[in-house]
């Protein structure tokens, strides 16, 4: 009896390790009041300011899907580890009510298995660092070649945002290859 209460309590606790499983999301580096140089002149300390928040932001974006890529990877070998072990051992040991419990902890474990998905998910994951990466590059191509120091302030802001939103052209472009 002690082995199924053993059991049954590890799947609550699976549920609970939420941030284990998904990954810190990337926090926009300015605030909606933030004003850029609100003088008529930046000086360049913050100007350099501005493209360190911009390229600190992207690296966490690009974090982020490296991260959930790894922990949806453990999450679904710890199930599937669990079900194993339900039922290879828990189950031919157990009678009655709790052979059915662990062979059902199992089954359950099997059907939440690899999915047709799964098998895009590691290259998806790639493609999206790699837009990423892509966006912080030319965002300081562009603050690089930038003239003032406001044009590279909004070139800093603006590698933010394709960083942001890189993710989205890879879906795009996934998602093309995929219907063809």
């Amino acid at each position: 009896m002690k082995r199924y209460i053993a059991v049954s309590l590890l799947f609550p606790l699976l549920a609970s390790c939420k941030s284990w499983f998904v990954p810190p999301g990337a926090v926009w580096p300015w605030s909606d009041e933030y004003v850029f140089c609100s003088s008529s002149t930046c000086d360049d300390q913050a100007v350099l300011m501005e493209l360190a928040k911009a390229q600190r932001f992207c690296r966490q974006v690009n974090n982020y899907y490296e991260a959930g890529q790894y922990r949806l990877s453990s999450g679904q070998l710890a199930v599937r580890a669990v079900g194993a072990v339900a039922g290879l051992v828990v189950a031919p040991m157990a009678s009655g009510s709790g052979q059915t419990i662990a062979s059902n902890i199992a089954g359950a474990a099997s059907a939440s298995g690899t999915k047709i998905g799964d098998a895009y998910a590691s290259t998806f994951s790639i493609k999206i660092r790699a837009e990423v990466d892509q966006a912080a590059d030319a965002g300081f191509d562009r603050y690089a070649s930038s003239q003032s120091n406001h044009q590279k302030i909004a070139a800093a802001l603006n590698m933010a945002r394709d960083c942001a939103t890189s993710s989205a052209k890879a879906e795009i472009e996934m998602l093309k290859a995929v219907s063809q």
